[in-house]
């Protein structure tokens, strides 16, 4: 029962579905022989991502060029936050979703990069019954330390919360939450993983862009400013 409820909490943080996951009994002996093998590896090794672990680098190195554009959250904590993503969905003909993909950077000490959170809003817009989800993947440590050649991801934290009135009541609205490292399905490790990776990626191209901005007009403004003939 417990482990059937954390399925069912995971599947509900990220809209989980089966599609494309065959079953063990559907698969031949040899294919099962090795998904097993590598399922236990991951077990065994952790859910290391050399391209994640790229990704952090990369959006450290860039983050202290953006202090100025920084917010404080409601903890006092500074942050920058970037929209990585905005669309529309439909559930049947009668649902309309509108869809907006945050990412919220937190600087540490000496430059870098202390957190992230990916933030997933998607509102209703003509439904009989209003509704706005929000669901966060929250990374409280990217930058890893010690002899580790990769980060785990194990400490990864998946957050959904709700309201059927308004954005103001879902940042009170009670939510549900769990850790990587206690979901039992490896499909569902990996789809966590893969989702965190393609948004990661979106964070670093408009980080890029807003760097690139911010550069070319300061370029700009020195071009008009030893301007005179």
């Amino acid at each position: 029962m417990i482990i059937k409820r954390k399925i069912f909490v995971v599947c509900l943080l990220f809209g989980f579905a089966h599609r494309g996951v065959y079953s063990q009994s559907k698969l031949p002996y040899s294919v099962q022989t090795i998904q097993n093998e590598l399922i236990k590896n991951f077990e065994d090794t952790g859910y290391g991502d050399v391209e994640i672990d790229m990704l952090h680098k990369k959006i450290a190195l860039l983050l202290p060029k953006l202090t100025d554009m920084m917010e404080t959250d409601s903890s006092g904590e500074k942050r920058l936050k970037l929209e990585v993503s905005r669309g529309e969905s439909f559930k049947d003909p009668a649902v309309h979703y509108v869809i907006t993909g945050s990412a919220y950077l937190y600087p540490g000490a000496d430059n870098t990069l202390k957190k992230v959170v990916i933030e997933y809003i998607r509102e209703t817009t003509n439904s009989p019954t209003y509704k706005i989800e929000k669901r966060e993947m929250i990374n409280p440590a990217p930058l890893f330390s010690g002899d580790n050649k990769m980060d785990a991801n194990t400490d990864i934290i998946l957050r959904f919360s709700q309201s059927l009135t308004g954005m103001q009541d879902l940042d009170k609205a009670k939510s549900k939450e769990i850790i990587f490292d206690s979901i039992q399905r490896h499909d569902h490790r990996m789809r966590v993983l893969n989702t965190y990776r393609q948004y990661l990626r979106k964070t670093l191209e408009a980080l890029e862009k807003r760097v690139m901005s911010i550069e070319l007009d300061k370029r700009m403004d020195m071009l008009n400013m030893i301007d005179i003939e």
